[in-house]
């Protein structure tokens, strides 16, 4: 654990005593709670019931236990499945990997510094894709927008980053599956009345400008697409015309770039799939993003774990 790493800690630590009061809590459910799930014994994905659809997530070495509850709770609320692809941020350890293929046998563990090898022949048929990937190589954002993209055979991509926890079968999104993924979706989110939207979650351009402002409402936690509505002339000429040396574009090549390319794009209902409120009845999935980090373990977790009978 590096400072960077202690500093984030000491964040949620004081969240956890601080706002939600629940500090031990949190302590008790991260560290000890929380790696619970190593003992089960259990696999998922085994049964592929959409054989046009494919899911993907990212992690790395310090997430697999969030990774490990995030997608377990998926596949024990979605009563539809798809190829599975586990895209490593280049941290995952062999036993991480280990780890991750005995929860989930039938997934492809995606290795970001040989997915140019391994998928050679993909990437060729795209080569300004090809460029901006080698690029930018060490920006984790943009191969959670280019890799899925290139590497999956499926006409349907599912993306959902490892914070979200899974409640509910995502009826919304089954039915848009099952109708052959007509519009595109993502999570919404809103700002503070103080925050000008045009200003934050954006990406510049080699001119100057910068995202339109609608883009900027949408949360990249969610994401469906079906290939049709991502046409790679537009994927390309938003990489081309990226000005990459702005921090803005780094961070959110990857978020931005969804908003901006999916065609027919809709907003998932925030009361279905919420960032900042508490989970109810009516809640199908929440994105437990880093402000809100520690609710991952206080909330989540213990809504999750009877259900997979730990």
């Amino acid at each position: 654990m590096n400072f960077k790493d202690i500093k984030l800690e000491f964040f949620h630590f004081r969240k956890a005593f601080l706002q939600y009061h629940q500090g031990w809590q949190y302590i008790y459910n991260k560290f000890i709670l929380a790696k619970k799930i190593y003992r089960l014994n259990r696999v998922f994905g085994e049964e592929i019931t959409h054989q046009n659809l494919s899911i993907h997530t990212m992690l790395g070495h310090k997430h697999v236990v969030m990774g490990l509850w995030s997608l377990c709770s998926f596949y024990i609320a979605a009563n539809f499945s798809g190829k599975l692809y586990i895209h490593s941020d280049g941290t995952l350890t062999n036993n991480d990997q280990k780890i991750l293929s005995k929860f989930f046998p039938q997934s492809e563990l995606v290795d970001p510094g040989q997915v140019l090898s391994k998928y050679a022949a993909e990437y060729d048929q795209y080569p300004p894709i090809k460029k901006f990937r080698l690029e930018h190589k060490d920006n984790f954002f943009q191969t959670k927008l280019i890799d899925p993209y290139i590497i999956s055979t499926k006409d349907i991509r599912l993306f959902f980053d490892v914070d979200i926890l899974w409640f509910k079968n995502p009826d919304l999104i089954q039915n848009e599956i099952e109708n052959g993924c007509p519009h595109s979706l993502m999570m919404s989110q809103l700002f503070k009345s103080s925050d000008n939207p045009s200003d934050a979650n954006t990406v510049y351009f080699k001119d100057g400008s910068k995202l339109p402002e609608k883009y900027s409402t949408y949360n990249g936690g969610i994401m469906l697409y079906s290939k049709n509505n991502f046409p790679a002339a537009k994927l390309i000429n938003y990489l081309e015309n990226l000005d990459m040396s702005r921090l803005e574009s780094q961070h959110w090549v990857e978020q931005s770039g969804y908003a901006y390319n999916m065609q027919h794009l809709e907003y998932l209902p925030m009361e279905n799939y919420p960032i900042k409120e508490l989970v109810t009845d009516r809640v199908v999935a929440r994105h437990y993003t880093g402000p809100r980090r520690a609710e991952f373990y206080i909330e989540g977790i213990p809504r999750i774990i009877k259900k997979l009978g730990i």
